[in-house]
């Protein structure tokens, strides 16, 4: 039997500036040339406005649709930031992404999430 407690911090965590995005792409990326990645900075603020859990997915969807990927030959992250725009063109935001992510998955997956989601927090 195990007596020890676990402690739990909550923190809150607001959106990021566009500063911040960059930020965090430079460091997701691997990236020191903070220049590089302004304009891949700003898409992703603004299709994220700046929520870092957003920030993070949109960074993954772009890399799984292969609009982000690390070129070996370069040995460096490569994008284009005029196919990533035509490409998300369509959607507002990243939760119109994340639900066309959904509905790629398998009919099975969806229903065992839309349970999921009935159970709450």
């Amino acid at each position: 039997k195990n007596d020890e407690l676990v402690n739990l911090t909550q923190i809150e965590l607001g959106n990021l500036g566009r500063d911040e995005v960059n930020q965090a792409i430079l460091a997701l990326l691997s990236i020191e040339d903070e220049p590089r990645t302004e304009g891949l900075a700003s898409i992703c603020y603004r299709k994220t406005m700046g929520n870092p859990f957003f920030l993070l997915e949109f960074v993954k969807l772009l890399e799984e649709e292969g609009l982000l990927y690390f070129h070996l030959g370069l040995f460096q992250w490569k994008w284009d930031e005029t196919h990533i725009e035509s490409k998300t063109a369509s959607t507002e935001n990243v939760v119109d992404l994340l639900q066309g992510k959904m509905k790629r998955l398998s009919i099975q997956m969806q229903e065992f999430l839309q349970c999921a989601a009935c159970l709450g927090s």
